[in-house]
Protein backbone atom coordinates (compact mmCIF):
# COMPACT_ATOMS: atom_id res chain seq x y z
CA UNK A 1 0.00 0.00 0.00
CA UNK A 2 1.51 3.30 -1.07
CA UNK A 3 -0.02 6.61 -0.44
CA UNK A 4 1.73 9.43 -2.57
CA UNK A 5 1.24 12.35 -0.23
CA UNK A 6 3.26 10.52 2.55
CA UNK A 7 5.81 10.42 0.05
CA UNK A 8 5.46 14.31 -0.84
CA UNK A 9 5.67 15.05 2.39
CA UNK A 10 9.26 13.19 3.02
CA UNK A 11 10.05 14.94 -0.23
CA UNK A 12 9.59 18.74 1.13
CA UNK A 13 11.15 17.41 4.55
CA UNK A 14 14.17 16.20 2.96
CA UNK A 15 14.11 19.61 0.54
CA UNK A 16 14.72 21.65 3.91
CA UNK A 17 16.94 19.59 5.79
CA UNK A 18 19.17 19.51 2.34
CA UNK A 19 18.74 23.28 1.95
CA UNK A 20 19.67 24.05 5.41
CA UNK A 21 22.94 21.98 5.16
CA UNK A 22 23.78 23.08 1.98
CA UNK A 23 23.62 26.96 3.24
CA UNK A 24 25.33 26.26 6.43
CA UNK A 25 28.66 24.76 4.39
CA UNK A 26 28.62 27.62 2.02
CA UNK A 27 28.28 29.92 4.53
CA UNK A 28 31.22 28.33 6.39
CA UNK A 29 29.00 26.94 9.32
CA UNK A 30 27.72 30.38 9.98
CA UNK A 31 23.45 29.72 10.17
CA UNK A 32 20.60 32.02 10.17
CA UNK A 33 19.71 31.68 13.62
CA UNK A 34 20.00 28.93 16.27
CA UNK A 35 16.19 28.82 16.41
CA UNK A 36 16.45 27.45 12.97
CA UNK A 37 18.89 24.85 13.44
CA UNK A 38 17.03 23.83 16.43
CA UNK A 39 14.14 23.22 13.94
CA UNK A 40 16.01 21.01 11.25
CA UNK A 41 17.05 19.44 14.00
CA UNK A 42 13.62 18.77 15.63
CA UNK A 43 12.70 17.90 11.86
CA UNK A 44 14.75 14.92 11.88
CA UNK A 45 12.08 12.82 13.91
CA UNK A 46 9.63 13.56 11.56
CA UNK A 47 11.48 10.72 9.21
CA UNK A 48 11.31 8.14 11.17
CA UNK A 49 7.90 8.89 12.54
CA UNK A 50 6.86 8.97 8.74
CA UNK A 51 9.13 5.04 8.83
CA UNK A 52 6.93 3.73 11.18
CA UNK A 53 3.84 4.65 9.41
CA UNK A 54 5.01 3.10 6.15
CA UNK A 55 6.33 0.11 7.44
CA UNK A 56 2.78 -0.98 9.05
CA UNK A 57 0.98 0.04 6.02
CA UNK A 58 2.88 -2.58 4.55
CA UNK A 59 3.54 -5.46 6.81
CA UNK A 60 5.96 -8.62 6.55
CA UNK A 61 3.68 -10.98 3.46
CA UNK A 62 6.23 -13.27 3.19
CA UNK A 63 8.90 -14.48 5.72
CA UNK A 64 10.95 -12.12 7.93
CA UNK A 65 14.46 -12.88 6.13
CA UNK A 66 12.40 -11.64 2.79
CA UNK A 67 10.99 -8.50 5.00
CA UNK A 68 14.71 -7.99 6.01
CA UNK A 69 16.16 -8.61 3.19
CA UNK A 70 14.01 -6.77 0.91
CA UNK A 71 14.39 -3.39 2.59
CA UNK A 72 18.16 -4.21 3.24
CA UNK A 73 19.04 -4.64 -0.53
CA UNK A 74 17.50 -1.27 -1.39
CA UNK A 75 19.52 0.80 0.70
CA UNK A 76 22.59 -1.00 2.21
CA UNK A 77 24.76 -0.48 -0.53
CA UNK A 78 24.60 3.18 -0.82
CA UNK A 79 24.84 3.43 2.98
CA UNK A 80 27.98 1.44 3.10
CA UNK A 81 29.42 3.25 -0.42
CA UNK A 82 28.29 6.53 1.83
CA UNK A 83 29.99 5.71 5.00
CA UNK A 84 33.29 4.19 3.09
CA UNK A 85 33.37 7.78 1.39
CA UNK A 86 32.53 9.79 4.64
CA UNK A 87 35.35 7.54 6.92
CA UNK A 88 38.45 8.33 4.10
CA UNK A 89 36.97 12.13 3.69
CA UNK A 90 37.44 12.28 7.79
CA UNK A 91 40.60 10.60 8.05
CA UNK A 92 42.20 12.92 5.38
CA UNK A 93 40.93 15.68 7.33
CA UNK A 94 43.50 16.19 10.38
CA UNK A 95 40.94 18.69 12.38
CA UNK A 96 38.51 16.35 12.74
CA UNK A 97 40.62 13.15 13.61
CA UNK A 98 41.60 12.88 17.01
CA UNK A 99 43.89 9.69 19.36
CA UNK A 100 40.61 9.00 21.20
CA UNK A 101 41.06 5.11 21.23
CA UNK A 102 37.22 4.44 21.10
CA UNK A 103 37.63 5.62 17.30
CA UNK A 104 38.39 2.53 16.01
CA UNK A 105 35.69 0.63 17.94
CA UNK A 106 33.22 3.30 16.72
CA UNK A 107 33.72 3.16 13.21
CA UNK A 108 33.23 -0.37 13.40
CA UNK A 109 29.99 -0.18 15.11
CA UNK A 110 28.76 2.10 11.98
CA UNK A 111 30.22 -1.06 9.72
CA UNK A 112 27.65 -3.57 11.74
CA UNK A 113 24.58 -1.02 12.16
CA UNK A 114 25.19 -0.47 16.34
CA UNK A 115 27.26 3.03 16.82
CA UNK A 116 23.88 4.66 17.56
CA UNK A 117 22.79 2.24 19.56
CA UNK A 118 25.70 2.87 21.74
CA UNK A 119 25.32 6.86 21.02
CA UNK A 120 28.76 6.76 19.41
CA UNK A 121 30.07 9.68 17.96
CA UNK A 122 28.44 11.31 14.64
CA UNK A 123 31.83 12.32 13.51
CA UNK A 124 32.76 9.14 11.70
CA UNK A 125 29.98 9.00 9.83
CA UNK A 126 28.39 11.90 7.69
CA UNK A 127 24.90 11.76 7.17
CA UNK A 128 24.73 7.91 7.04
CA UNK A 129 23.31 8.16 10.66
CA UNK A 130 19.80 8.05 9.69
CA UNK A 131 19.94 5.13 7.45
CA UNK A 132 21.60 3.55 9.69
CA UNK A 133 19.31 3.60 12.23
CA UNK A 134 16.36 3.12 9.96
CA UNK A 135 17.99 0.02 8.74
CA UNK A 136 17.74 -1.60 11.89
CA UNK A 137 14.57 -0.64 12.77
CA UNK A 138 13.96 -2.47 9.87
CA UNK A 139 15.54 -5.65 11.20
CA UNK A 140 13.43 -5.17 14.72
CA UNK A 141 10.11 -4.18 12.87
CA UNK A 142 9.22 -7.96 11.80
CA UNK A 143 9.76 -9.54 15.13
CA UNK A 144 7.23 -6.89 16.74
CA UNK A 145 4.86 -6.64 14.01
CA UNK A 146 2.26 -8.65 15.76
CA UNK A 147 2.79 -7.62 19.01
CA UNK A 148 2.53 -3.75 17.76
CA UNK A 149 -1.08 -4.61 15.91
CA UNK A 150 -2.17 -5.79 19.14
CA UNK A 151 -1.10 -3.10 21.02
CA UNK A 152 -3.07 -0.49 18.91
CA UNK A 153 -6.18 -2.41 18.62
CA UNK A 154 -7.59 -0.22 20.66
CA UNK A 155 -7.47 3.56 22.30
CA UNK A 156 -4.51 3.98 20.01
CA UNK A 157 -4.59 7.98 20.54
CA UNK A 158 -3.64 8.21 24.49
CA UNK A 159 -0.87 5.50 23.94
CA UNK A 160 0.90 7.49 21.31
CA UNK A 161 0.52 10.79 23.83
CA UNK A 162 2.28 7.99 26.29
CA UNK A 163 4.39 7.20 23.87
CA UNK A 164 5.63 11.07 23.45
CA UNK A 165 5.79 11.69 27.01
CA UNK A 166 7.75 9.06 27.40
CA UNK A 167 10.18 9.72 24.89
CA UNK A 168 10.54 13.34 26.43
CA UNK A 169 10.91 12.13 29.45
CA UNK A 170 13.84 10.24 28.11
CA UNK A 171 15.23 12.85 26.42
CA UNK A 172 15.40 15.00 29.74
CA UNK A 173 17.40 12.44 31.69
CA UNK A 174 20.02 11.68 29.43
CA UNK A 175 22.74 13.60 30.20
CA UNK A 176 23.95 13.47 25.98
CA UNK A 177 22.45 14.97 22.56
CA UNK A 178 19.61 12.11 22.07
CA UNK A 179 19.26 13.27 18.32
CA UNK A 180 21.60 10.76 16.89
CA UNK A 181 20.23 7.79 19.60
CA UNK A 182 19.00 5.29 18.26
CA UNK A 183 16.44 4.12 21.48
CA UNK A 184 14.71 7.70 21.55
CA UNK A 185 14.36 7.38 17.95
CA UNK A 186 12.85 4.04 18.29
CA UNK A 187 10.14 5.19 19.90
CA UNK A 188 9.12 7.76 17.50
CA UNK A 189 9.37 5.06 14.63
CA UNK A 190 6.57 2.77 17.14
CA UNK A 191 4.50 6.24 17.53
CA UNK A 192 4.83 6.00 13.78
CA UNK A 193 3.50 2.59 13.59
CA UNK A 194 0.59 3.32 15.52
CA UNK A 195 -0.74 6.07 13.67
CA UNK A 196 -1.41 3.30 10.53
CA UNK A 197 -3.90 1.88 12.94
CA UNK A 198 -5.79 5.64 12.96
CA UNK A 199 -6.56 5.66 9.46
CA UNK A 200 -9.83 3.95 9.61
CA UNK A 201 -11.27 6.98 11.72
CA UNK A 202 -10.46 9.78 10.48
CA UNK A 203 -9.83 13.47 12.89
CA UNK A 204 -11.04 16.67 12.23
CA UNK A 205 -7.81 18.37 9.97
CA UNK A 206 -8.52 21.20 12.82
CA UNK A 207 -6.21 19.13 14.76
CA UNK A 208 -3.27 19.10 12.09
CA UNK A 209 -3.89 22.83 11.72
CA UNK A 210 -3.53 23.37 15.66
CA UNK A 211 -0.37 20.97 15.82
CA UNK A 212 1.09 23.14 13.11
CA UNK A 213 -0.05 26.63 14.67
CA UNK A 214 1.80 25.15 17.74
CA UNK A 215 5.12 24.62 15.84
CA UNK A 216 4.78 27.82 14.76
CA UNK A 217 4.57 29.39 18.18
CA UNK A 218 7.11 27.74 19.68
CA UNK A 219 9.81 28.55 17.76
CA UNK A 220 8.27 32.14 17.29
CA UNK A 221 8.50 32.55 21.26
CA UNK A 222 11.97 30.69 21.41
CA UNK A 223 13.42 32.94 18.26
CA UNK A 224 12.61 35.85 20.10
CA UNK A 225 12.88 34.81 23.69
CA UNK A 226 16.59 34.29 22.42
CA UNK A 227 16.67 37.10 20.94
CA UNK A 228 15.66 40.20 23.23
CA UNK A 229 16.63 37.94 26.85
CA UNK A 230 20.04 37.27 25.91
CA UNK A 231 21.51 39.80 28.97
CA UNK A 232 19.35 38.42 30.80
CA UNK A 233 20.51 34.70 30.35
CA UNK A 234 24.34 35.56 29.91
CA UNK A 235 23.69 36.86 34.23
CA UNK A 236 20.95 33.91 35.10
CA UNK A 237 23.97 31.65 34.05
CA UNK A 238 26.71 33.37 35.85
CA UNK A 239 25.45 33.96 39.20
CA UNK A 240 22.74 31.45 39.42
CA UNK A 241 22.59 28.56 37.56
CA UNK A 242 21.83 26.83 33.90
CA UNK A 243 19.64 24.71 33.82
CA UNK A 244 20.55 22.40 31.12
CA UNK A 245 23.68 21.79 33.39
CA UNK A 246 21.14 19.26 35.21
CA UNK A 247 19.57 17.77 31.67
CA UNK A 248 23.02 17.53 29.52
CA UNK A 249 21.68 18.73 26.29
CA UNK A 250 24.99 20.37 24.65
CA UNK A 251 23.26 20.56 21.88
CA UNK A 252 20.83 23.53 23.29
CA UNK A 253 23.80 24.93 25.29
CA UNK A 254 22.94 28.28 23.60
CA UNK A 255 19.01 28.09 24.54
CA UNK A 256 20.58 28.09 28.64
CA UNK A 257 17.16 30.51 29.32
CA UNK A 258 14.59 28.76 27.27
CA UNK A 259 11.74 27.90 28.78
CA UNK A 260 10.28 23.98 29.42
CA UNK A 261 7.59 24.92 27.27
CA UNK A 262 10.11 25.34 24.45
CA UNK A 263 12.12 22.07 25.43
CA UNK A 264 8.49 20.31 25.85
CA UNK A 265 7.91 21.01 22.11
CA UNK A 266 10.91 20.64 21.07
CA UNK A 267 10.52 17.33 19.50
CA UNK A 268 7.38 17.66 17.81
CA UNK A 269 6.57 13.70 17.18
CA UNK A 270 2.99 14.52 18.06
CA UNK A 271 2.35 17.37 15.45
CA UNK A 272 3.89 14.63 13.01
CA UNK A 273 1.54 11.91 13.55
CA UNK A 274 -1.47 14.32 13.17
CA UNK A 275 0.59 15.83 10.02
CA UNK A 276 0.53 11.75 8.55
CA UNK A 277 -3.11 11.13 9.59
CA UNK A 278 -4.20 14.17 8.10
CA UNK A 279 -2.41 13.54 5.01
CA UNK A 280 -2.84 9.68 4.65
CA UNK A 281 -6.83 10.51 5.39
CA UNK A 282 -7.38 12.84 3.07
CA UNK A 283 -8.40 11.70 -0.44
CA UNK A 284 -5.94 12.79 -2.84
CA UNK A 285 -3.48 15.38 -0.93
CA UNK A 286 -0.43 16.29 -1.51
CA UNK A 287 -0.50 13.71 -4.96
CA UNK A 288 1.57 15.27 -8.11
CA UNK A 289 3.70 13.68 -10.39
CA UNK A 290 6.88 15.71 -9.79
CA UNK A 291 7.11 14.33 -6.39
CA UNK A 292 6.24 10.73 -7.68
CA UNK A 293 9.22 11.61 -9.98
CA UNK A 294 11.74 12.55 -7.56
CA UNK A 295 10.83 10.07 -4.59
CA UNK A 296 12.39 7.66 -7.50
CA UNK A 297 15.67 9.16 -6.60
CA UNK A 298 14.85 11.20 -2.93
CA UNK A 299 17.44 8.31 -1.25
CA UNK A 300 20.21 9.80 -3.11
CA UNK A 301 19.03 13.53 -3.27
CA UNK A 302 19.43 13.06 1.02
CA UNK A 303 22.43 10.80 0.93
CA UNK A 304 25.04 12.72 -1.32
CA UNK A 305 24.20 15.93 -1.08
CA UNK A 306 27.00 17.04 0.72
CA UNK A 307 29.18 15.33 -1.08
CA UNK A 308 28.08 16.53 -4.76
CA UNK A 309 28.01 20.10 -3.27
CA UNK A 310 31.66 19.51 -2.31
CA UNK A 311 32.42 18.28 -5.71
CA UNK A 312 31.58 21.45 -6.81
CA UNK A 313 33.32 23.65 -4.75
CA UNK A 314 35.93 22.26 -5.57
CA UNK A 315 35.31 22.26 -9.27
CA UNK A 316 34.56 25.44 -9.03
CA UNK A 317 38.10 26.80 -7.03
CA UNK A 318 39.80 24.78 -9.84
CA UNK A 319 38.30 26.92 -12.90
CA UNK A 320 39.33 29.72 -10.02
CA UNK A 321 35.70 31.17 -9.60
CA UNK A 322 34.81 30.36 -5.90
CA UNK A 323 31.57 32.40 -5.60
CA UNK A 324 30.51 30.40 -8.98
CA UNK A 325 27.90 27.72 -7.18
CA UNK A 326 25.37 30.19 -4.69
CA UNK A 327 22.91 28.47 -2.79
CA UNK A 328 20.53 29.39 -5.49
CA UNK A 329 22.13 27.76 -8.23
CA UNK A 330 23.72 24.64 -5.67
CA UNK A 331 19.97 23.08 -5.42
CA UNK A 332 18.75 22.58 -8.18
CA UNK A 333 22.23 21.37 -9.74
CA UNK A 334 22.50 18.90 -6.24
CA UNK A 335 19.19 17.52 -7.36
CA UNK A 336 19.98 17.09 -11.27
CA UNK A 337 23.31 15.22 -10.17
CA UNK A 338 21.48 13.31 -7.53
CA UNK A 339 19.59 12.17 -10.45
CA UNK A 340 22.08 11.39 -12.58
CA UNK A 341 23.61 9.18 -9.41
CA UNK A 342 20.63 6.98 -9.22
CA UNK A 343 20.99 6.46 -13.10
CA UNK A 344 24.86 5.60 -12.42
CA UNK A 345 23.66 3.39 -9.41
CA UNK A 346 20.60 1.40 -11.84
CA UNK A 347 23.23 0.86 -14.38
CA UNK A 348 25.65 -0.64 -11.89
CA UNK A 349 22.47 -3.00 -10.95
CA UNK A 350 22.65 -4.16 -14.06
CA UNK A 351 25.60 -4.39 -14.88
CA UNK A 352 28.06 -5.33 -12.28
CA UNK A 353 27.68 -8.76 -10.90
CA UNK A 354 27.35 -8.08 -7.40
CA UNK A 355 25.02 -5.27 -7.75
CA UNK A 356 22.94 -7.22 -10.06
CA UNK A 357 22.42 -10.35 -7.10
CA UNK A 358 21.41 -7.77 -4.87
CA UNK A 359 18.99 -5.92 -7.44
CA UNK A 360 17.49 -9.76 -8.02
CA UNK A 361 17.10 -10.76 -4.52
CA UNK A 362 15.73 -7.53 -3.59
CA UNK A 363 12.74 -7.55 -6.39
CA UNK A 364 12.61 -11.83 -5.47
CA UNK A 365 10.68 -10.67 -2.41
CA UNK A 366 7.04 -10.45 -2.60
CA UNK A 367 7.31 -7.12 -0.54
CA UNK A 368 6.80 -4.03 -1.89
CA UNK A 369 9.50 -1.72 -0.29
Amino acid sequence: MRIHGLDTLRILAEYVVVQFHIQKWLMNGVIQSETHEMFITDLMSFFFVLSGTVCMMNPPLGTTTQFIVSKMCKVAPVYYICLIWDIISILTTNDQVNSCPADGLCIAGHFVLLAQWANCANKWQGLSWYMQILMTFWIIFPFIHKGLKSFFSTHVWPKLLVLYLLSMSIQYALPFNTKYFAPVNFIGFVMGCGVSQTFENPLSPLWCVAGLVGIIVVYVFNHLYLQFQSDACVWLKSNVCDPFDTYGQPDIEAHTCSTYLVLFGSKMNIVWMLLIHTVATTPNCLEYEIFKTINNFSLFVYMFHLKIMHILIVFSQLCRLPGLFGITFMMPIVYYLSYCVSLLYKWLENTVIIFKNIYFISNKTIIEV
